[in-house]
Order: structure tokens, then C-alpha cells, then sequence
């Protein structure tokens, strides 16, 4: 049986890897400007901010945990994909996204 690979760090995928964004529902005349490694980025960025990588680093990519954070940071980054209007405008609006979230999880 293969569930003896349930605790093996091995099996841990790289962040960039977990983190695939999500097909926009619309599209904008900047987004081909934007590739894929480009937004992939930005999502591993956002889940870093929330969960930094010693602790994402010990997560397996099945700990539901990951699994969700990594579904709220997709979603987050595709809805300003979405309204953003130009490359630099969606880059700001995730940037100070990530900057608010460190402060909120710094007051804790």
C-alpha cells in the first residue's frame, strides 16, 4: 500500500506547483501581457504572506490546511486579475493586498 508516503517530506510539492491560477471569467485587453509564471508567482506570494515557509514548508500538499489557503489565495488573485485595469495596476492591487494581510496577521 502507498499510505506509508502520507508523512514523507518528499512528497511535498513546491509551492509554484500547488499554486495554479484560476481561468478568469473575463478577460482584459492587458492579460496577455501577463503570463502564467507571472500570476503564479503572485499567488505563491500571497500564500507566503498568510503562511510563511517554514510552516508552508511543513504542510504536505494534501493538508487540507494548504489545500484552502491555497484555494483563498487563488481566488483572491483572480478576482484583481479580473478588475484590474493594466499589468501594473493588477501588480498593485496584489501588492498592497499583501501588505495589508502582513499587518492585520502582524497585530495579532
Amino acid at each position: 500500500g502507498g499510505m506509508g508516503q502520507v508523512g514523507n517530506p518528499n512528497t511535498n510539492l513546491p509551492l509554484t506547483t500547488l499554486c495554479q491560477p484560476m481561468v478568469p471569467r473575463q478577460v482584459q485587453p492587458w492579460h496577455p501581457l501577463v503570463d502564467n509564471n507571472f500570476r503564479t508567482e503572485l499567488v505563491t506570494k500571497l500564500v507566503t504572506a498568510i503562511v510563511p515557509p517554514p510552516l508552508t514548508d511543513m504542510m504536505t500538499s494534501k493538508d487540507p490546511r494548504l489545500v484552502n489557503l491555497i484555494q483563498f489565495a487563488c481566488k483572491v488573485e483572480r478576482d484583481m486579475y479580473e478588475t484590474a485595469v493594466s499589468r501594473g495596476d493588477y501588480y498593485h492591487r496584489l501588492a498592497e493586498r499583501i501588505i495589508r494581510i502582513q499587518q492585520e496577521l502582524g497585530e495579532k
